[in-house]
């Protein structure tokens, strides 16, 4: 619970323009969007619980539940056995065993997921969160990482976070000049590659060859992309490159549960022609997808 998401506070904090305390006596790490996190939950939210301290952060990687404690000895003996599915909860458990584990790999990845940005910023982004956030399990992963300090290395770990579980990812990384077209690549890459996806929205620098790739791995793969639902690229330079790698991705075939298609660029001289936005319709009206927006709507 976050300390300062009172209705007062959200109230003063409303008539300053912002959705979220300046100030807190505490930060919390929030499964899922507060009150206070207002009309842009993953943008709001992130900045949040950025505040994080990040050597608190650091420690989940480490995190044991066999180790930890209770304020009552006998609690902890109880919950190990509810943990083992034991019978008897007044036995005592055995100091090790592979559902401890298990239970270890995704509570960390559950809590070090959110605290990315945290992490990030504190530069501690490495293989190892990687790891741990790739075998959590997670479902969904929502965050903003529009920071200076995400650039093409944290980028790559972020990529190898990617729990192969996932079946929405939403990252925003828009505006980051620390950020490479590598960088953005690795992202788009290990997105295309996640098989049971079915949401992804994408906000970056460095969109068309990205893009491009992308579309060539899930030609690579013939796995990842069957199941995407929703595509949301909202990305700088979306030439005829991106259209055209995604006018072969659908007549391919490599989306066949894709349903919902968005690309967006407000710059004219970046956006890709009005013959290839046709197209791209064109074939999406065959596959009964929803290209949102016409190409007027883009310029």
């Amino acid at each position: 619970v976050e300390g300062m998401a009172t209705e007062d506070r959200i109230e003063e904090c409303t008539a300053e323009g912002r959705l979220y305390p300046i100030t807190r006596n505490a930060v919390g790490i929030t499964d899922g969007a507060c009150v206070s996190d207002g009309e842009s939950p993953t943008w709001v939210k992130s900045e949040r619980e950025a505040g994080f301290r990040s050597e608190l952060a650091e420690q989940t990687l480490s995190l044991c539940i066999e180790t930890a404690n209770a304020t009552v000895a006998s609690d902890k003996k109880h919950i190990l056995n509810c943990f083992l599915e034991a019978e008897d909860l007044e036995q005592t458990p055995p100091d090790t065993s592979t559902v401890y584990d298990e239970l270890n790999q995704r509570l960390r990845g559950k809590l070090i997921m959110p605290m990315w940005l945290t992490l990030c910023n504190a530069d501690l982004l490495d293989e190892k969160c990687a790891t741990v956030a790739s075998t959590s399990r997670a479902l969904e992963w929502e965050i903003n990482m529009r920071t200076p300090a995400f650039g093409e290395k944290q980028a790559q770990f972020t990529a190898q976070a990617f729990p192969p579980t996932l079946q929405k990812l939403d990252m925003d990384w828009m505006f980051n000049d620390s950020m490479t077209e590598a960088g953005t690549i690795y992202m788009y890459e290990a997105a295309a590659r996640l098989e049971n996806l079915k949401y992804l929205r994408f906000v970056s620098d460095h969109g068309y060859v990205a893009v491009v790739r992308f579309c060539n791995v899930l030609n690579e793969t013939q796995q990842g992309g069957k199941h995407l639902e929703d595509i949301d690229f909202n990305s700088s330079e979306v030439k005829d490159e991106a259209g055209e790698a995604l006018i072969g991705a659908i007549e391919q075939g490599h989306l066949p549960a894709l349903t919902y298609l968005s690309i967006f660029d407000y710059d004219e001289e970046r956006y890709m022609s009005q013959e290839v936005h046709t197209r791209l319709q064109q074939v999406c009206e065959t596959k009964e997808i929803v290209l949102r927006g016409q190409w007027s709507d883009y310029l």
